[in-house]
């Protein structure tokens, strides 16, 4: 793998409306990367063509992307110092869209809603401690409004169908459950999950499991509810994604490793991303065949 020179990623905004907060909260200096990704048989993969993807906003919080299709990522950003907003980032076109400008609301986690033309996000609202989960309609004029407005806590999410969220509870513990949208009754299968809960190509559930002996990935099966484990999670290291083909990704320090439940028994380092210069690794999202990864400049 041969270092390449970043390339500025986009530099063209649109906004979809004026309002502005007032409430501030201020987040950390992350930055999002954008590479194609190219496998090479089940084992290999060739990292090129990287993008410096928040060149327009590279002192601020960038981060929890989203691939949308193979050509649009949305995106978490905070540019004023007082909210978060959503943003998408088109590769074909090379222009930065702004989703959301919501007066006193940090809008986190987008993600495409199965079936409609909208995207969920989790929404820190007005009082500055309900999270709840709302639903944006897309193009503009956007809409927007809560799906579940009797849960609250809700830190992270991915959807099981457009009627069914799989949701990280916030809490002492954390709590894995799956939530649908009409009833709005909680079902809960674990406790002191990690942040990241992807689904399989069959749509079984996979979520870390927290423990003092070590974490543990684990399947969560939605039509009978068994839970098995896959594999130990890479040390002091929590977010992951899943491959077309259910390989897990997983980054520690500058490095990806993958794991295929099927046929790894152990992880298998991919990639060292010394030579772009990235380092510190907190999140990666993968489409068809590109790979974004949110990392710390220090």
């Amino acid at each position: 793998m041969k270092p390449q020179s970043f390339v500025p990623a986009f530099i063209a905004i649109v906004i979809f409306s004026c309002t502005v907060a007032t409430h501030a909260q201020p987040y950390p200096n992350t930055n999002i990367y954008v590479m194609d990704m190219l496998r090479v048989g089940q084992d290999y993969f060739n990292f090129i063509h990287p993008i410096f993807l928040n060149s327009d906003n590279p002192t601020g919080y960038n981060n929890q992307p989203y691939f949308m299709n193979n050509d649009q990522l949305l995106v978490t950003s905070q540019r004023d110092g007082k909210q978060t907003d959503i943003y998408a980032y088109n590769f074909k076109t090379s222009q930065v869209t702004r989703l959301t400008r919501t007066n006193d609301v940090s809008e986190f986690s987008p993600m495409m809603i199965p079936n409609q033309k909208a995207f969920s996000a989790v929404c820190i609202e007005e009082d500055g401690a309900t999270q709840r989960l709302w639903k944006y309609s897309i193009p503009a004029p956007m809409t927007r409004s809560v799906l579940m407005d009797e849960i609250t806590e809700v830190g992270y999410y991915h959807w099981i169908d457009e009627r069914r969220a799989a949701v990280y509870r916030v809490g002492s513990p954390s709590r894995l459950e799956i939530i649908n949208i009409n009833t709005q009754t909680p079902m809960r299968y674990a406790a002191n999950i990690g942040r990241s809960i992807q689904r399989f190509s069959n749509g079984d559930l996979c979520y870390l499991q927290k423990d003092a002996v070590g974490d543990v990935i684990k399947r969560l099966d939605v039509v009978n509810l068994d839970i098995t484990p896959i594999t130990n999670a890479l040390e002091d290291s929590e977010d992951f994604a899943i491959l077309e083909d259910d390989t897990i990704l997983m980054a520690k320090g500058d490095k990806l490793y993958k794991f295929h439940p099927d046929r790894d028994r152990q992880w298998s380092l991919i990639a060292d991303l010394q030579s772009f210069k990235i380092k510190n690794i907190t999140r990666i999202a993968v489409s068809k065949n590109k790979i974004a990864i949110v990392a710390t400049p220090k």
